[in-house]
C-alpha cells in the first residue's frame, strides 16, 4: 500500500485476507503465504473499512461517501457489481449478514440496505457526532462514535431502547456477544458492559488511546497506540503486548491463534499468538 491502511478483514486462516488503504484501494492476499493475490481500484477516497465474506465477496466503505461490493477474481480488472449510494459523507464502518448491510457515517447517521434491491430501507438517527463504529447480529445493532456513547437499536423498527455512557471520549472500536460489549475509545480505556444492565462491569486502562479491538473465546486483542495487547478473554488479564508497527495501528483482527494488524505506517503484519 502507498497510503495509511485503515482496515483488514479475513474470512479464515486457510483463505484470504483483504486489506482496505488511504491509497483509495483494496488488496487482496493469501494469507498463509502473505502473497498479493489482486487489488481492487474505483473509490475516490480513503477506503476506510472493507469486510470478505465467504471467501469471494468483499464489501467496502469509502470516504467518497459510497459502498461497493466486489466479487474476488484472479485480475486486478475488477470492478464492483454493486454500489450504494445515500450517506452524505465517508463511510467510517459497516457489516453485511444474508442480504442486509449496515453502514456507519460520519454524517452522524447509520443505514440499513437491502441487498437484494440495492436499495436504503432505514435510516437511523440520534447520534450526536460521526459514527466510527458498529456491529449487527439478526435485528440487534450496536453502534458507537463521537460523543462517547454506545447505542443500542432495533434495525426492524429503527428504535434505539439504550444507550451506554461512560467514556469520555470517541469510541474507536466496539464488540459484542450475546453477555457483553466491550469498547475502546480515545479516551485511553477499553470498558466491558453488561449487554443487559447496561452497567460497565470491567476497565482495562491505557497510557495511549484504543484504536481497535476483537475478541474470541480464548483472546482478546486490542490496538493502543503503536502496540498490540493480548489479554485472555475470561479474566482479562494481560499475556502478552506486541511491538513492530512504527505508526498508530488501526485495526485488529483475530481469528483462532492468527492475530492481523495493520496500521498509519502503510503495513499490515501477521502474528501468531
Amino acid at each position: 500500500h502507498r497510503g495509511a491502511v485503515c482496515s483488514i478483514d479475513f474470512f479464515d486462516v486457510n483463505g484470504y485476507l483483504i486489506s482496505s488503504s488511504a491509497d483509495k484501494t483494496i488488496r487482496i492476499w493469501q494469507l498463509s503465504t502473505a502473497q498479493h493475490h489482486s487489488t481492487l481500484r474505483g473509490h475516490t477516497g480513503w477506503v476506510r473499512i472493507a469486510r470478505i465474506y465467504n471467501n469471494d465477496i468483499v464489501v467496502s466503505g469509502s470516504g467518497d461517501k459510497t459502498i461497493c461490493m466486489w466479487k474476488i477474481t484472479n485480475n486486478d480488472k475488477n470492478v464492483p457489481f454493486s454500489t450504494l449510494t445515500g450517506h452524505k459523507s465517508g463511510i467510517s464502518d459497516l457489516q453485511m449478514e444474508d442480504n442486509t448491510i449496515v453502514s456507519g457515517s460520519t454524517d452522524k447517521t447509520c443505514k440499513v440496505w437491502d441487498v437484494e434491491k440495492n436499495t436504503c430501507v432505514r435510516t437511523l438517527t440520534g447520534h450526536q457526532s460521526y459514527v466510527t463504529c458498529l456491529q449487527f447480529y439478526k435485528y440487534g445493532l450496536a453502534t458507537s462514535g463521537g460523543d462517547g456513547k454506545i447505542y443500542i437499536w432495533d434495525i426492524r423498527s429503527g428504535e434505539c431502547p439504550r444507550t451506554f455512557s461512560g467514556h469520555k471520549d470517541s469510541v474507536t472500536c466496539l464488540q459484542f456477544n450475546d453477555k457483553c460489549i466491550i469498547s475502546g475509545s480515545t479516551d485511553g480505556t477499553t470498558k466491558v458492559w453488561d449487554l443487559r444492565s447496561g452497567k460497565c462491569m470491567k476497565e482495562i486502562v491505557c497510557k495511549e488511546e484504543v484504536t481497535s479491538l476483537c475478541f474470541d473465546n480464548s483472546n482478546f486483542a486490542i490496538g493502543v497506540g503503536k502496540d498490540l495487547k493480548v489479554y485472555d478473554t475470561k479474566m482479562l488479564n494481560e499475556q502478552r503486548t506486541l511491538s513492530g508497527h512504527t505508526s498508530r495501528v488501526s485495526c485488529v483482527r483475530l481469528v483462532e491463534d492468527t492475530l492481523v494488524s495493520c496500521s498509519y505506517d502503510n503495513s499490515v503484519k501477521i502474528w501468531q499468538i
